[in-house]
């Protein structure tokens, strides 16, 4: 019942036609709670995309109750600094400071600001966005000392992501990750073919490739067609003789066989394995 609800409020969604969206997002979402209990991650995600719904609709207040509602959970489960704690902080933060809640909208930027720092490191490019957003609202409350420090540091941030600066301890961790790396893929047991070769989505085989992208811009190897599936959501990588996936900062998560998988690490794909982007869009591997 509440896949027949969430493909119903989708296709309402997809048409602009927010109240009947609106109608069985919020059954699919009773539903959910009633089967998975109060303070499951997916009960999370679909409280986040009611919220999105919500301010679509111009209902603010409202959307930011139920993103509320979806941070608290994410903060239980994977305690306080999780990157989509991040994101929805963000997303409340944005919603806040267009209504001119100027202080409210500060306090979740920092909050998500923290929490990206911690899950991602005080160097990483998501952070530019943040800066840029607290200094708009800093310079319309008319304080511009703090507001020029936040652009110095979107500004030092985006020459770090160009490459034009590169920290010590970055360039250090770097080399680290790497080293990881090459440790970890030498341990995979070399076969002459790969254990998986093909994607299998909307009845469709697509064969895999060194590396194939998912998401929903027309540049990606393979195009989902649903609002909740990011524009660059993940990938599907090659690396010696396995494939591997690895979400790309999405907005909603990619979940592997029912799990959310961290959105920093690339995790080996088996025969039968099923990826689940958004609360709709199912792809099989085989």
């Amino acid at each position: 019942m509440e896949e027949s609800n969430l493909e119903a409020a989708a296709e309402f969604d997809k048409n602009g036609d927010h109240e009947q969206a609106l109608v069985y997002y919020m059954k699919a979402l009773e539903e959910r709670k009633a089967a998975l209990g109060e303070k499951h991650p997916d009960v999370a995600a679909l409280y986040a995309t009611t919220g999105r719904v919500l301010n679509d609709q111009g209902s603010y207040d409202m959307a930011v109750s139920y993103y509320e509602k979806a941070l608290e959970i994410r903060r239980a489960v994977y305690k306080a600094y999780y990157p989509q704690t991040a994101a929805v902080c963000e997303t409340i933060g944005s919603i806040l400071g267009g209504k001119g809640a100027y202080d409210e909208a500060l306090a979740y930027y920092e909050n998500s600001i923290d929490a990206s720092e911690r899950a991602y490191g005080k160097y990483h490019p998501s952070l530019i966005a943040l800066h840029e957003k607290i200094e708009k609202i800093l310079t319309a409350k008319g304080d511009e000392e703090n507001a020029r420090a936040h652009h110095e540091r979107a500004h030092k941030l985006e020459m770090i992501r160009r490459g034009l600066d590169v920290p010590d301890e970055v360039m250090e961790r770097m080399m680290q990750q790497m080293q990881e790396e090459r440790e970890r893929f030498a341990l995979l047991q070399e076969t002459k073919e790969p254990a998986v070769s093909h994607l299998i989505y909307n009845n469709c085989k697509i064969k895999l490739t060194e590396k194939t992208t998912i998401g929903r811009d027309s540049d990606n190897d393979v195009i989902i067609d649903d609002k909740f599936v990011s524009r660059h959501h993940c990938i599907i990588q090659k690396i010696k003789y396995a494939y591997f996936l690895k979400d790309t900062d999405s907005t909603n998560g990619t979940f592997l066989n029912g799990g959310c998988i961290p959105q920093d690490k690339y995790v080996r794909l088996n025969h039968g394995d099923t990826i689940r982007l958004g609360p709709c869009t199912t792809l099989e591997i085989r």
